[in-house]
């Protein structure tokens, strides 16, 4: 049959055996999965067996798009992955859980699509340090070990970028750090040099894989059925978002004293919430973070106590060539520090190592004994749970000094330290992707330099949420469900935020879409 949108194949590639098979997506698949997390999660429901260890050869990864991935739909740039993580989700068993990430990308999941595949299904373990090729047709289990525990994830991806460069540029590539090879349950991986994907320890279960990374480059193009009608759609999206108050108005000029900012984009946005960061003086002047978002970068040293931006980039671009996840780290670092200062650890617990709130060095020494699993580091590689139980802290409980958690996992944001919004804070508690979701506005009234078009009230109220809601894709019937007079249900807002993304999620389209005043269509 004909694919519109769709690359038309699924790969499948037992790292064990060295078996590759290829396999068509069927109408009927297309039609009750449509795409993206929707069609994994059913990949990966024929594939689990109950009690099977996330690190087993047996548990799969799956990495793919959706079937606007690829295309110059406007957003259209995100790629998935799923897999039974192994962070450890109960503090009184070792409980497990399936979840998928989202990630922006510049050319992997594009270049999959080109070769002609919707999804990777991975299983099995290489018998040596591998990456995976693939190049349309040309699939192979190729050897890593110039890379495997010499090169972190910048060096990684470069190298394999530029190695299979093709006539379009370089190639795409998801790779992971000395946190995945040594199995640490919190480790992530980095797509394209632009942005972290696996949260949860997807990277890990690669490294229990013995995969460096997946490396892809197509040259098939991607085929819709019916251009003309498409172009016009792309247009009239194009200049809806470029005609929003708020289109163009993230910067942080001034957040960064000594540091140029230089904003960056997943592929098809038009905005762009990520930032390359060059540090212009100290002693890390000419240090670039390249992967980061724009938040979440000066939070990062805040939380930390760290005083030099430099700094801050420095210690943010170890932890992303570790392969480590950013929002853990955050948490995790000052949680440990400040137990130590409290003399609940001691030079016992550290090997040693004297640790200082707001020192830098004393960050880098201690997140290096948890990427080698040495100390406390060891405790901190096994997840949270594992760490509260050996200094005796629950860190959920430590308002001060500790980290929201839900199972096993960090939180990006709660509204104790990010403000207040009703899906923002219900939703990782109850979702089982345990992250925040871009949800219906409702901050407290403070400074904003759009608030007297994007917030014709001049503060934000209840018909911000609903005008929110509106664009999620909220029904009448829903609205009226959802508001009184003077309230609203979180519960039943938590719902259609779910919906409204998940939409997203099946199409491989930025979640993020109606922050920019777009509805999710």
């Amino acid at each position: 049959m004909e694919y519109y949108g769709y690359a038309g194949q699924i790969l499948r590639v037992d790292l064990s055996s060295g078996k590759i098979e290829k396999e068509p997506l069927s109408p009927e698949f297309i039609e009750d999965y449509m795409g993206g997390v929707g069609m994994q999660y059913r990949l990966i429901y024929d594939l689990l067996r109950p009690g099977l260890d996330p690190f087993s050869p047996d548990a799969p990864v799956i990495v793919g798009t959706g079937p606007l991935t690829g295309t110059l739909t406007p957003l259209g740039g995100k790629v998935f992955a799923t897999a039974k993580v192994p962070a450890i989700a109960s503090q009184r068993e070792e409980k497990h859980f399936i979840s998928y990430c989202t990630g922006g990308n510049k050319r992997f999941g594009a270049m999959m699509k080109n070769a002609g595949y919707d999804h990777v299904v991975i299983t099995g373990r290489a018998k040596s340090p591998s990456y995976l090729k693939i190049i349309d047709d040309d699939i192979e289990i190729c050897d890593a070990a110039d890379f495997w525990g010499k090169k972190g994830i910048y060096e990684t991806s470069e190298e394999l970028a530029e190695r299979h460069r093709g006539a379009t540029g370089p190639a795409g590539v998801w790779a992971i750090g000395r946190a995945g090879e040594n199995m640490v349950r919190h480790a992530h991986g980095v797509v394209d040099m632009h942005a972290q994907f696996g949260r949860h320890g997807v990277a890990a279960v690669l490294g229990s894989k013995n995969l460096k990374a997946v490396v892809t480059l197509g040259t098939r193009g991607i085929k819709v059925a019916n251009p003309t009608g498409f172009m016009k759609a792309v247009d009239k999206i194009r200049r809806e978002i470029m005609s929003h108050p708020r289109f163009h108005t993230r910067s942080l000029k001034g957040d960064a004293t000594g540091t140029r900012e230089i904003q960056r984009a997943c592929m098809a946005c038009l905005e762009g919430c990520k930032f390359e960061y060059q540090v212009e003086d100290g002693r890390f002047a000419g240090e670039k973070l390249k992967v980061s978002y724009s938040s979440l970068t000066r939070l990062f040293g805040r939380t930390l106590g760290i005083k030099h931006f430099g700094d801050t980039v420095r210690l943010m671009n170890m932890i992303n060539d570790y392969g480590l996840d950013m929002y853990t780290m955050r948490g995790m670092l000052r949680f440990l520090v400040r137990l130590y200062e409290r003399g609940v650890i001691t030079g016992k617990d550290t090997g040693g190592l004297v640790l200082k709130f707001g020192d830098f060095d004393s960050y880098v020494h201690l997140l290096n004994k948890i990427v080698n699993r040495e100390d406390i580091g060891d405790a901190a590689a096994e997840g949270w749970y594992p760490l509260i139980q050996k200094v005796g802290v629950d860190a959920s409980a430590d308002f001060e000094d500790g980290w929201s958690i839900v199972k096993g996992v960090s939180l990006i944001a709660d509204a104790r330290n990010s403000g207040f919004s009703p899906v923002w804070g219900l939703g990782p508690v109850i979702t089982g992707m345990v992250r925040h979701r871009h949800g219906a506005t409702y901050w407290p009234p403070g400074d904003d330099i759009h608030r007297d078009t994007y917030f014709p009230e001049g503060r934000r109220s209840l018909n911000d949420l609903k005008r929110d809601m509106v664009r999620i894709g909220a029904t009448e019937e829903e609205l009226e469900r959802m508001f009184t007079e003077n309230d609203f249900n979180a519960g039943i807002m938590e719902k259609v935020t779910e919906d409204g993304h998940m939409v997203c999620d099946l199409l491989g389209v930025c979640e993020a879409s109606h922050v920019l005043g777009h509805p999710m269509q």
